[in-house]
């Protein structure tokens, strides 16, 4: 350092060959360094040009102060931008936002196209069960879709020997008749009669028709010895035929009788001439 001062009690010179050094203890140097009001301190080096920053060394600790603004914005990268690592001189896309102590620097965002699909041999379905084997899911671009193998199957429905196998599906109330399922498709097998000669039948009071529907609770179906009839309870008929007010009922009409009328209601007839 510079001459040692009369004061200076633990300065002293040291001199050789013509030359002097003047040595001082050396003082432990404790300053941390800071940045002033209206500033933030930060550990970001002052970008080059930067407006509003500056750096602050003491005791071999650099803090770099960035004016505060009232009401200041943060910087942030665009909607179709990334933040990331500091740019690099090779990174032309690469661009960077400082204000308010804070720097970010931004990259365009890489779209993600990517779409999953399955392997050959595997379908695409629903989410997969816990513990289905199988079964996977395959996740490109935030899109997920679950994989199956697919089974093939050649298995073909058949009845017992000593069955029948049918198209006409097994009824509710039907004994003897069961359905045989594999693989998609599904045959009826009934019980083999030998000999049956029986026919199903209405009770009385019953009529014989069309196939019961879902909605008809009065309708019953009776099987016999594999054939099939459907019954409803009869309806009764109690109308009478009767002749048009300018006529008059007497007996059945001739042959060729212009003038006569036959007049039928349940079961019933009444043949009307004119007045």
């Amino acid at each position: 350092g510079g001459a040692c001062q009369p004061s200076e009690s633990g300065c002293r010179s040291v001199g050789l060959c013509g030359t002097a050094v003047h040595c001082r203890p050396a003082v432990n140097c404790q300053a941390v360094p800071s940045c002033d009001t209206g500033e933030t301190a930060g550990s970001s080096p002052c970008d080059e040009g930067e407006a509003g920053c500056r750096s602050v060394s003491l005791c071999g600790t650099t803090v770099h102060c960035r004016r505060t603004t009232l009401g200041c914005d943060a910087p942030a990268c665009a909607s179709d931008e990334v933040a990331g690592a500091a740019c690099q001189p090779s990174e032309s896309a690469c661009r960077t936002e400082s204000g308010c102590g804070t720097t970010v620097h931004c990259r365009p965002a890489i779209a993600c196209q990517a779409i999953p699909t399955c392997a050959s041999g595997e379908v695409e379905g629903q989410a997969c069960a816990s513990g289905e084997a199988g079964c996977r899911a395959v996740s490109l671009c935030s899109t997920t879709l679950y994989c199956r193998e697919v089974v093939t199957c050649d298995a073909i429905p058949t009845c017992e020997a000593s069955e029948d196998t049918s198209a006409l599906p097994c009824n509710p109330a039907e004994v003897g008749c069961r359905t045989v399922s594999l693989c998609g498709a599904a045959v009826y097998c009934r019980e083999t009669t030998v000999n049956c000669l029986a026919a199903p039948s209405c009770d009385v009071g019953e009529q014989k028709g069309a196939p019961c529907q879902s909605a008809e609770p009065s309708c019953r179906t009776v099987t016999i010895c594999g054939e099939t009839i459907h019954c409803r309870p009869a309806v009764a008929c109690m109308a009478a035929p009767t002749c048009d007010a300018a006529e008059v009922a007497g007996p059945a009409c001739a042959t060729g009788e212009a003038a006569c009328r036959a007049v039928t209601l349940c079961g019933s007839t009444v043949y009307c001439r004119p007045l």
